[in-house]
């Protein structure tokens, strides 16, 4: 029996990226650009004014200037050349016009009448500063520069950078497709009839969902009753169109868990079948002859929950080309004490928070492997050593963070 890290390494370094394939702007939040992407332009492409106002050559001399005719507007035609002595209107992101290096605020300048000229003059209540509310041509980067690696994850930011280059498509890592194949006589569909002794099946939509945050395109097949033969057509089914199978139930070593012997049937030798790990020791790993990796979860919720977490979403992220692939790892401070029998890596439920100076952990009451509720409201999984006969509340411990809960407080450089 493999050690959780064993395991973990074993598993995804087996893992390479697909194919990459060439998406939509519109379609590429949360995918992963499967090569640098370099500036195309400057930014700013031009010198621009950062404020409404008034564009001048600062001298640091006389503060009024004669109004030059016309105006400088986002989207307007480029202004002629600034004439010595004279200022004129402009607007945010508007081009500075030639000879101007100088905006001064509208709310810092007062228009005045001048009889002698007859026109107009602005006057400044501060002198001009050269330089002031200025975006200088290419002063956040310039063409050429490399701006995103390969293994970016694409969020909204990331597509505001991309559309102010003017891009349209991108290439980047193709989303798996995961089967996932519920197996058990006693699962029954949510909303149909569930007769005593049955269960509403929660870990297929439980694993659609999570394949889904994890940035894969989930599968679901029907649940399959305990059947070897039935079982093996089934994985056969699903392996064909899939990159990765996802089953759960079966893999322990009942009279009734025939999932290691219908993979078999259906040509997938397991290369990994139990982890020193509490929940989820009866973990199955292999891979068909083409290539198509199966892991076999556990069928208890919890177990099932769990190991996707620290398998399954780990390999989902690796085929869709993400160089940090691995759950974000924290250490906080226990709550609450956690109870543990020597022998097996245990992953308690917490929920982790971060408070003025370090992250805290909270044990959730109820750690057995069907405590939903448990694993509903938690977050992350602390980290408990095999070797460890318990942690004490106040205690310091590692925690793996779940990566499918938007908004919850944890970032990959957060440690403490």
């Amino acid at each position: 029996m493999r050690t959780l890290d064993e395991a973990l390494g074993a598993v995804l370094d087996s893992f390479t990226p697909l194919e990459p394939e060439t998406v939509g702007l519109d379609a590429a939040l949360g995918r992963i650009l499967a090569e640098p992407f370099v500036a195309r332009r400057d930014q700013p492409a031009f010198d621009n004014s950062a404020m409404d106002g008034w564009a001048l050559r600062a001298t640091g001399a006389d503060e009024t200037r004669v109004v030059a005719p016309g105006e400088s507007a986002a989207g307007g035609p480029r202004p002629a050349p600034l004439a010595s002595g004279t200022a004129l209107r402009i607007f945010t992101g508007a081009p500075l016009p030639p000879g101007a290096d100088t905006v001064v605020l509208q709310e810092d300048a007062v228009l005045e009448r001048d009889a002698v000229l007859d026109g107009d003059r602005v006057r400044f209540t501060e002198a001009p500063t050269p330089g002031q509310h200025v975006r200088r041509r290419a002063s956040e980067f310039t063409a050429g520069d490399e701006l995103l690696p390969a293994g970016a994850v694409i969020h909204a930011g990331t597509v505001a950078l991309l559309a102010s280059q003017g891009v349209r498509e991108l290439l980047v890592g193709r989303r798996p497709r995961v089967a996932v194949v519920p197996t058990g006589d006693e699962l029954r569909a949510p909303g149909s009839d569930a007769p005593e002794g049955s269960l509403y099946d929660s870990n297929g939509p439980m694993l659609a969902a999570a394949i889904t945050a994890a940035g894969g395109e989930p599968v679901r097949h029907r649940a399959v009753g305990d059947d070897r033969s039935a079982l093996a057509a089934a994985f056969a089914r699903a392996l064909e169109d899939a990159d990765l199978l996802l089953t759960t139930g079966g893999v322990s070593v009942g009279d009734h868990d025939h999932v290691k012997e219908a993979l078999a049937d259906a040509g997938v030798p397991l290369d990994l079948w139990k982890v020193a790990m509490k929940p989820g020791k009866p973990l199955a790993f292999g891979r068909s002859p083409e290539g198509k990796a199966v892991l076999g979860l556990p069928g208890n919720p919890v177990s099932a929950f769990v190991t996707f977490q620290l398998f399954g979403r780990p390999a989902i992220r690796r085929l869709l080309g993400d160089p940090r692939p691995a759950l974000p790892r924290i250490h906080a401070r226990l709550t609450a004490p956690l109870a543990h029998r020597p022998g097996r890596t245990e992953l308690a439920r917490v929920r982790v928070e971060r408070t003025t100076d370090a992250w805290v952990a909270h044990p959730h009451a109820q750690q057995g492997s069907g405590a939903l509720l448990a694993m509903a409201q938690a977050n992350a999984l602390a980290v408990v050593p095999a070797e460890s006969s318990g942690v004490d509340g106040g205690a310091v411990v590692e925690c793996l963070l779940f990566g499918d809960l938007p908004g919850e407080p944890y970032a990959r450089h957060l440690d403490t």
